[in-house]
């Protein structure tokens, strides 16, 4: 006769091994690669959520980086049959190229839930709300950046949108645009593909009353060091920025916060799973924002903004050496 120890040790093992498998599988679905700054955001916000509460596994399409439609479409056939193959109890579709690729083709009305989110300003265009999705959008605090303009620089008539060539990039300037129209402000753009089209830009931006230093991405031959003495020989307008990997080429940052975004989509997951339907779900924009000062680029250049607003925003604190330009 077995010991009971022999017959209560496998059943002891099973049980381990079912709670193992308890947890609901969460998938990460990011439109970029995984050194993406914004990405990296979503990704904490996401992971601080669900751990302990949901496996994830996670899929990245590359396409900050290769923006062809091709690329997408063809990176997006991956990615759907990697959804397969996991059998996911619910889906985080971050940015615009998830939903464009992804979702909005393939998952429309399915049974599988996605929450979306990082979609720049709105989401029209690809037909949400679905009865299986939910999401926040992105979108950056347009209103916020007009009152710090207002309190630097006065009397506002046009300005420069200076960005790298990119999707997500150009729906940032629509939105930004339409904001600014409405309180009579000229925004104009300059979208550029490397870096000497970057710097003949910003020089064509000291002659607006402000300078809107959007992003990096896709800027060929891009150099931190490069355009940190760029800007600091030649940077005297109030150059303001929406992304904090930009501070050390600009004066002033209004960042939206991308934890934000991961948080608030890992909970309406948990949610999900728990069985709430996407559905009833509103589909809400972010609410919160940091702001931050480079006083090194405000003293060299001569701007001086209000103590208050100082007061309000973090200080910059470079990340290396060669990011801080000698007074």
């Amino acid at each position: 006769m077995r010991s009971w120890r022999s017959r209560v040790l496998p059943l002891m093992l099973l049980a381990w091994a079912g709670a193992v498998q308890a947890l609901p599988k969460c998938l990460f679905l990011s439109s970029y690669h995984p050194e993406y700054e914004w990405n990296k955001g979503i990704e904490r916000g996401v992971e601080t959520v669900l751990a302990g509460k949901c496996e994830i596994k996670k899929f990245y399409m590359d396409t900050q980086r290769n923006p062809q439609v091709e690329f997408g479409q063809a990176v997006a056939l991956k990615a759907k049959a990697w959804i397969e193959a996991e059998k996911p109890d619910v889906v985080i579709a971050s940015d615009d190229a998830a939903s464009r690729y992804v979702v909005a083709p393939y998952y429309k009305n399915a049974t599988l839930p996605f929450v979306f989110c990082g979609i720049n300003w709105t989401v029209e265009e690809y037909g949400y709300p679905f009865d299986n999705a939910t999401g926040m959008i992105e979108v950056t605090p347009a209103q916020q950046v007009i009152v710090v303009l207002q309190q630097v620089v006065g009397s506002l008539r046009r300005g420069l949108f200076l960005s790298g060539d990119n999707y997500s990039d150009r729906k940032d300037f629509k939105g930004f645009s339409l904001e600014f129209k409405a309180r009579n402000i000229a925004l104009e753009s300059a979208f550029v593909s490397d870096m000497e089209q970057w710097e003949q830009a910003f020089v064509a931006g000291q002659d607006y009353d402000f300078l809107i230093v959007h992003n990096n991405t896709n800027i060929k031959g891009w150099n931190d060091e490069r355009a940190v003495a760029f800007q600091a020989e030649r940077g005297r307008r109030f150059a303001l920025t929406l992304n904090r990997w930009m501070m050390p080429f600009s004066m002033f940052g209004v960042f939206k916060i991308p934890e934000e975004q991961g948080e608030w989509a890992a909970q309406i997951a948990l949610a999900i799973i728990a069985g709430a339907k996407p559905r009833d779900i509103p589909i809400t924009p972010n609410r919160r924002w940091d702001m931050m000062a480079n006083e090194a680029t405000l003293e060299r250049a001569g701007v001086a903004p209000p103590l208050n607003l100082l007061h309000e925003a973090a200080s910059f604190h470079c990340e290396s050496v060669r990011l801080c330009p000698s007074p």
